[in-house]
């Protein structure tokens, strides 16, 4: 093994502040008319989040859907019990032990969030509210004491007086549409159904464009937070309905809360801030400054938004959070594949969705149905992992790093010789034939600031905690590796295997980026596998 130093880092500064002006004065829009879609593929840097469900929670399944690509094991709390929760999270880590990697797949819990909804229906039976009908909203606070729905009465656990006359009102995602002609007092309604349908009871409700009087967590979330974290040990927390930086930072709070109490190594559970509605999206500044990533969740922010302007929230919400300082990774979700709850292959809209998400920006991509209770979710996992890999392929170009390296805003959390270092690396990889970038970095900032640059090749990101390994499994292109740090020069052996298995057999030059203080430096090493 031979190791070349790059420069000083005094140099490694200069060089990273040259880049910096020279992207700024050179900035210039991704074209992607030259691709040949005959060469696109090869290594999959987007990460995967998969729903587990009754679709998919055996040990076996499990560890077939992280051969294909998946990242992150979701649990929703909306549905299912805490056994059931219980039972999946030890599958989960079953797998990862069976590969050999435990410290590489990470669990991410995602939280209730502060519903509305209506009660069931009377007889429970399905209920038709045709177009043109009226209808009353009985507000029913937080307890419907045990008012049923009927054909002309939807009660709704949402407190009174707190819905303008004009909203239109989304019952179940969006089968039903109402509109609100009239406040009658007492918390009564009167609606008009402007697109008609049927209801079986139970349903979620959305006021478009109305900002919502609920608090950020429900006593059930907290609840769920504290034996998520606690119990289950979970390594991510999704926010869900964050729709201000206060919310985010309350959230945090119980989540910090419960991590202390957990058992074994003292672990800092990231929040990802899930946008879900116009609130969210006026102030995502400041929910992207105060959480740990953020969630562009088309789900219910279709339905708070117009479907036209859903497309331009998630291009904004992803560039946003690309050029935060400290990097912060983004996941798109919601029907990226939804054809293939029931069929083996995704639309071709669906396919251009996901490629699209990647080109974006993207560090990862979600399923939700396609995997909780699909029919296939080992093909859809593959068929996630292939669309995006084809897109890596041309997303990730020097033009890119240098446009990036001149919009990012870089705050104080990281410190500037850190960050300085990262630069220099990702900009050495586009110059040099590296095959890989090695990165010592034990709190994991090192490999997020190196992500969120985009480098054309993989990273290893070498960290003696497991929990900071496993919090990196949703940054774009980053393969987490415990081990200790080299002694005398020669890397670990987990270092190795993992250079083995992005590289393959045979010499290759991978990039050594030191980040451990005061020690920073970069590297060239030859490495024969």
């Amino acid at each position: 093994q031979f190791l070349y130093l790059i420069a000083p880092l005094r140099g490694m500064i200069r060089a990273a502040a040259w880049a910096q002006r020279r992207g700024a004065s050179r900035h210039k829009s991704h074209c992607y008319a030259d691709v040949d879609v005959r060469l696109v593929g090869g290594a999959c840097h987007t990460k995967i989040v998969a729903t587990v469900g009754p679709a998919c929670e055996t040990a076996d399944t499990l560890e077939g859907m992280m051969q294909r690509g998946m990242s992150v094991a979701r649990l929703n709390f909306s549905h299912g019990s805490q056994d059931e929760h219980r039972r999946r999270v030890t599958a989960v880590r079953e797998a990862a032990r069976r590969l050999g990697r435990e410290e590489a797949f990470a669990v991410a819990l995602d939280t209730r969030g502060p519903e509305i909804r209506t009660s069931g229906n009377a007889g429970r039976a399905s209920i038709d509210y045709p177009t043109g009908g009226r209808v009353q909203l009985r507000l029913a606070g937080t307890d419907f004491a045990g008012a049923l729905n009927d054909a002309r009465t939807l009660h709704v656990a949402y407190p009174q007086g707190e819905v303008p006359v004009g909203t239109s009102v989304l019952v179940a995602d969006g089968q039903v549409a109402l509109r609100v002609l009239a406040d009658q007092g007492g918390g009564v309604l009167a609606c008009e159904v402007t697109c008609g349908g049927t209801l079986s009871g139970r349903n979620n409700v959305h006021l478009q464009g109305t900002s919502v009087a609920l608090p950020a967590l429900s006593d059930a979330d907290v609840a769920d937070i504290d034996f998520a974290v606690r119990e289950l040990g979970v390594d991510i927390v999704f926010a869900s309905f964050a729709r201000s930086a206060v919310h985010v930072r309350e959230v945090k709070a119980v989540v910090d809360a419960a991590a202390q109490r957990r058992e074994g190594e003292a672990a800092r559970v990231p929040v990802v801030a899930k946008v879900e509605s116009a609130e969210g999206m006026a102030n995502l500044d400041g929910i992207i400054e105060t959480s740990d990533g953020v969630m562009v969740a088309r789900g219910d922010l279709g339905m708070d938004l117009p479907l036209t302007q859903l497309w331009a929230a998630q291009k904004r919400m992803i560039a946003r959070a690309n050029v935060y300082g400290s990097g912060r990774p983004v996941i798109c979700a919601t029907q990226m594949l939804e054809s293939m709850v029931h069929n083996s292959r995704p639309t071709r809209a669906e396919a251009t969705d996901v490629a699209n998400a990647v080109l974006d920006g993207a560090d990862a991509v979600m399923l939700s149905g396609e995997t909780a209770k699909g029919a296939h979710p080992l093909t859809a996992v593959e068929a996630m992992r292939d669309l995006a890999a084809a897109a890596d392929h041309v997303a990730r170009t020097k033009e890119r790093f240098l446009d990036l390296q001149g919009h990012i805003q870089y705050d104080n959390t990281v410190p500037r010789n850190v960050r300085a270092l990262a630069a220099s690396a990702v900009h050495a990889a586009f110059d040099a034939p590296v095959r890989c970038i090695v990165a010592f970095t034990p709190d994991g900032a090192a490999a997020r600031l190196l992500a969120q640059l985009r480098p054309p090749c993989p990273i290893v990101a070498v960290s003696p905690s497991l929990t900071t390994c496993r919090t990196l499994a949703l940054c774009s292109g980053v393969r987490p590796v415990r081990a200790a740090a080299p002694v005398a020069g020669a890397l670990p052996p987990p270092v190795l295997a993992a250079l083995l298995a992005v590289c393959g057999t045979g010499d290759a030059t991978v990039l050594l980026v030191d980040a451990r203080e005061p020690r920073l430096s970069l590297a060239f090493e030859c490495v024969h596998l």
